[in-house]
C-alpha cells in the first residue's frame, strides 16, 4: 500500500502571502486541515471572507483567534498524529497461522490465502513429532498461557481459536504433537472429520511462503515428551536448508530462545511477554540482550511499553489480535507488527484509517 502515492492525491495547496503575520500564520494551520469555505476557532466558526478583511480591520481578531486556534488546532493535531501516525511506518500484518479466518489455520490453504492477499508477514507454529520432525501444527495449550487463553477465549469466542490444531483435528482434548510419529500425522486427516486437512511439515511451509513475505515468525511450541531438548537445533537447520533469510524464531520458553542464541548469531530471534498465569504480573519487560523483537500479548501493550523497548531498540509484535477495536489501538499505539488470525480485517482497517487520515490533511513527512 503506496501511502505516499495517495498522499499527493489528498494534499491541499494552501497559499498565505504573509506568512509573517501571526493571523496567517494560524490560518494556514486550521485550513490544511478544515474545509476550504470555513474556519473553525475553537466553538466558533468564521467565514473565511471574515478571517481575511484588511490588516487594521483584521487586527482586533488576533487575540480571540489566538486564544480559540491555539488550543483548538493543538489538540486536533494531537489527535491527528495519534491517529495517523502509524502510516509513515506501518506495521507488518501478520497472519497467524496464514489467513485462518478463511481456512484451518497452518494449512497450505491457509498460507496461500494469505499470500494471496499480499500480507507482509506469516507466523508459522513448530510442534515436534515422535521422530523429530517439525510441523506447521499448533499442539495444545502451554502451561505458560492457560490463563490468557481461558481469560481471551471467554472475552472473544472464536471456534478457530477454541481448540488447539491437533486437538481439534483428533478431537482429543489430550494430545499432544510429540507422542504422534510423522505416519501417523500425516495420516490424521483420514481419522478427522476435518478431512480436508493435510498438515505440511515446517520446510514444505517455508518453501512456500518465506520468499513472499518480508517476515516469517517461527513460533515454536515446546511439549512432552522431549520438550525444548535438541529443539533449537532442529528449528535451525530447517531454518538453514530452506535458506529462510527472514525468519525469526521465538517461543514461551526462554529457555528454548537462549538455546537458538547459543546456536545461532545469525537468526533474529524474540522474547513473549504476556500475564504470569502463578501471580497474574507482567513477565519481565527486558530481558535477553540478544533479542530484536518483544512478542508482547496484546492487551499488555500501551504507549510506555512501546517506548521502553523502542528505546532499547527492540520491535514490538503484538499478538493476537483478531477484533477490531484492538486493532485500531495496536495501530494508535505504533506497534512494528500485529499478529492476526482475520489479516483481512486488519488490512481492510488499516486502508479506511489511513484515507481518512489523508483525507484529514494528515502528511506523511515527519
Amino acid at each position: 500500500m503506496d501511502w505516499a502515492l495517495r498522499a499527493s492525491a489528498w494534499k491541499r495547496q494552501v497559499a498565505v502571502k504573509k506568512l509573517d503575520n501571526l493571523l496567517a500564520k494560524m490560518e494556514m494551520v486550521v485550513a490544511n486541515f478544515f474545509s476550504d469555505g470555513i474556519v473553525f476557532v475553537g466553538a466558533e466558526v468564521f467565514d473565511r471572507g471574515v478571517a481575511s478583511l484588511g490588516r487594521a480591520d483584521r487586527r482586533p481578531l488576533v487575540e480571540d483567534w489566538v486564544a480559540g486556534c491555539s488550543a483548538s488546532c493543538f489538540s486536533f493535531v494531537q489527535m491527528l498524529l495519534r491517529k495517523c501516525s502509524w502510516l509513515r511506518n506501518p506495521p507488518l500484518v501478520c497472519a497467524h497461522g496464514g489467513e485462518s479466518s478463511k481456512a484451518f489455520p497452518n494449512t497450505m490453504a491457509a498460507y496461500h490465502i494469505a499470500l494471496d492477499s499480499q500480507v507482509d508477514c506469516i507466523e508459522i507454529d513448530v510442534s515436534r513429532s515422535s521422530d523429530g520432525v517439525l510441523f506447521a501444527l499448533h499442539d495444545s495449550y502451554q502451561k505458560l498461557s492457560n490463563m490468557i487463553i481461558r481469560v481471551e477465549a471467554v472475552r472473544n469466542f472464536d471456534s478457530h481459536n477454541m481448540g488447539r490444531d491437533l486437538q481439534r483435528i483428533t478431537g482429543n482434548s489430550s494430545s499432544r504433537v510429540g507422542y504422534f510419529s510423522t505416519k501417523e500425522i500425516k495420516d490424521l486427516h483420514r481419522r478427522s472429520e476435518l478431512n480436508d486437512i493435510n498438515v505440511p511439515t515446517v520446510e514444505d511451509a517455508l518453501k512456500l511462503v518465506s520468499s513472499s513475505v518480508r517476515q516469517v515468525v517461527l513460533d515454536a511450541k515446546v511439549g512432552p515428551p522431549s520438550y525444548e531438548r535438541g529443539l533449537a537445533k532442529d528449528i535451525l537447520s530447517t531454518i538453514e536448508r530452506t535458506q529462510c533469510k527472514n525468519c525469526l524464531v521465538w517461543a514461551k520458553s526462554d529457555s528454548l530462545v537462549r538455546d537458538v542464541i547459543k546456536l545461532s548469531s545469525n537468526v533474529t530471534v524474540g522474547y513473549i511477554v504476556m500475564n504470569d498465569p502463578s501471580t497474574g504480573a507482567r513477565t519481565n519487560l527486558l530481558r535477553m540482550r540478544a533479542a530484536g523483537v518483544v512478542g508482547a500479548y496484546h492487551r499488555l501493550i500501551d504507549d510506555k511499553l512501546v517506548k521502553i523497548l523502542h528505546g532499547r531498540n527492540r520491535k514490538v509484535f503484538a499478538w493476537t489480535v483478531d477484533d477490531e477495536v484492538s486493532m485500531r489501538k495496536m495501530l494508535y499505539e505504533r506497534v512494528d507488527a500485529i499478529v492476526t488470525g482475520n489479516s483481512t480485517l486488519l488490512q481492510r482497517l488499516m486502508q479506511d484509517v489511513g484515507t481518512q487520515c489523508l483525507e484529514e490533511g494528515f502528511s506523511l513527512s515527519a
